[in-house]
């Protein structure tokens, strides 16, 4: 099988940082598209009440979301993947990662890991 397109959803962790080396590697294999995406997610219950988030504070952590992509797509580019993009969305990860599966025409996902055996 080959793989034109992979997705590769990451939290920054140590588990997304080893999938976004499988993911550039097996990309350069297949010479497919890379999309590495993070799912920046803030649950409403943090607007409630009498505290909420300032505007700036909000911006501020986008802007360190983004520079952790950045890293990861010359992460991905070390292991040899030449077509790297990001997108960065916001939502319950788990909704935004499957709404990009299913509708973005994605070969496969590579997606770590924490804490599992077997």
């Amino acid at each position: 099988m080959r793989f034109h397109k992979v997705l590769c959803p990451t939290d920054f962790s140590a588990g997304s940082d080893r999938a976004v080396a499988v993911a550039g590697r097996l990309a350069a294999e297949h010479g497919a598209e890379l999309v590495i995406t993070h799912v920046f997610f803030v649950p409403p219950v943090a607007y409630g009440g009498e505290f909420v988030f300032p505007p700036t504070m909000i911006a501020d952590m986008m802007k360190g979301q983004q520079r952790g992509l950045d890293d990861a797509v010359e992460a991905a580019r070390a292991h040899g993947a030449t077509k790297v993009k990001t997108t960065l969305v916001n939502g319950p990860p788990w909704v935004e990662i499957t709404a990009q599966l299913a509708h973005d025409g994605y070969d496969l996902c590579v997606i770590g890991t924490h804490g599992r055996s077997g």
